[in-house]
């Protein structure tokens, strides 16, 4: 799963690119500095923050919808890297939807790291073929996956940015296909 900005500029309304690069550079800067205090191992994430973003989609395999992803950043145990919790759910107009967990976290002062994600979810699609004009023709098939996925990840460092672990998963399970 990933602290984010977003920009969203209208550059017709601004005369010169040098008052845009500089309008773009102080939040740029500002959370470089953030993101550069997570990593010093001196000074640890404080408190939490919680980070939500919805993603509208729109194709011709699922149809139209919305994905929402939410994630909390928090350290409780002081440690150089914060913990990260987070969710999904996605849902589309041809009746698609997915839901999904994930939690990240370092323990002994980033000596050990794990990872641990799951979801479950039903994709009706349209499949239009292989090629470029394979759309073109309006004929497709209609496809529907369910099934499950779980994922595990263990590491233990074994010197300065060099870790060995373990990968679990991701175990699926398939439900109907149809």
């Amino acid at each position: 799963m990933r602290s984010a900005i977003i920009l969203v500029g209208a550059s017709a309304f601004l005369s010169s690119t040098n008052v845009a690069a500089q309008l773009a550079a102080a939040p740029a800067e500002e959370m470089s500095e953030k993101l550069d205090a997570t990593k010093d191992p001196d000074k640890p994430v404080k408190g939490h923050q919680i980070l939500i973003v919805p993603i509208p989609q729109l194709s011709p395999t699922l149809g139209s919808g919305l994905t929402l992803v939410g994630a909390l950043f928090y350290n409780p145990k002081h440690e150089p890297e914060p913990w990260i919790t987070g969710g999904g759910y996605m849902r589309t107009s041809n009746g698609s939807s997915m839901i999904a967990l994930a939690h990240k976290m370092s323990l002994g002062h980033d000596r050990f790291r794990l990872l641990a994600v799951g979801g479950s979810g039903t994709f009706n699609m349209k499949f239009y073929g292989i090629g470029a004009d394979a759309g073109s023709r309006d004929r497709y098939i209609e496809l529907t996956e369910k099934g499950i996925v779980v994922a595990g990840q263990a590491e233990y460092r074994l010197a300065p940015h060099f870790y060995s672990g373990i990968l679990a998963g991701p175990i699926l399970r398939s439900g109907d296909r149809s």
